[in-house]
């Protein structure tokens, strides 16, 4: 056992070689735990669970020299989730879920973070879903590296606004977009968020409208 200057416990659990080893509790200085859990070679490791100053749950799951990694989930101060699924060194990096302080659900799918200066930052990559707070579907699809891109669809409500290829956030490629009560606007071709190349526009009543070349979202046709 390893205590504080104030007499409080620092550390209580198993030992090897004058480190923590196997089995372990790790306390701030107020008495509250910090961690419980596994330990190797004097740091966190294997399965254990990471303490706020408040004693709510920080962070349980695996972790790796010290830091979170493998499948583990984390939790804002007041107790609702805030992330749960696979780490890397210490950064969501994998599949995973992140919700937002209210408990509903931010974004589900691939992430890929990384340690940078003092702290972490992570992308949404692969394929997943974002949500607003109200818990709407926003987009599911296709990210790269935090953007948009490859497959994907966009909504407005409960309303499919697009369908089709992404990049940089912008629709880019081929797509169908659609009006607020979910009438067929245009099918055709994209260029950075806008109408271009061949394309189809449609009325109200799903007729065609304007088909042919289309430049920065105008019909070129007469």
């Amino acid at each position: 056992t390893l205590y504080f200057a104030n007499g409080e416990f620092e550390y209580k659990g198993q030992w090897r070689k004058g480190v923590p080893q196997g089995q372990g509790m790790s306390y701030f200085a107020n008495g509250k735990p910090k961690y419980k859990g596994q330990w190797r070679k004097g740091v966190r490791d294997g399965q254990g669970t990471f303490f706020f100053n408040n004693g709510q749950f920080e962070y349980t799951g695996q972790w790796r020299k010290g830091v979170p990694h493998g499948e583990g989930t984390s939790y804002f101060a007041n107790g609702q989730l805030r992330y749960k699924g696979q780490w890397t060194k210490g950064v969501r990096n994998g599949q995973g879920t992140s919700f937002f302080d209210n408990g509903k659900v931010e974004y589900t799918g691939g992430f890929r973070g990384q340690q940078k200066y003092f702290g972490a930052w992570y992308l949404k990559h692969g394929w997943g879903a974002l949500y607003n707070q109200a818990g709407q579907l926003l987009y599911d699809g296709q990210w790269v590296q935090g953007d948009r891109a490859g497959l994907g669809a966009s909504f407005q409500g409960t309303t499919l606004q697009y369908i089709g290829e992404w990049k940089r956030n912008k629709r880019h490629g081929y797509g169908e977009s659609y009006g607020a009560d979910g009438e067929l606007l245009y099918v055709g071709e994209w260029k950075r968020g806008r109408e271009d190349g061949d394309g189809t526009s449609y009325d109200k009543s799903g007729q065609p409208l304007y088909e042919g070349q289309w430049k920065q979202g105008e019909y070129q046709g007469v």
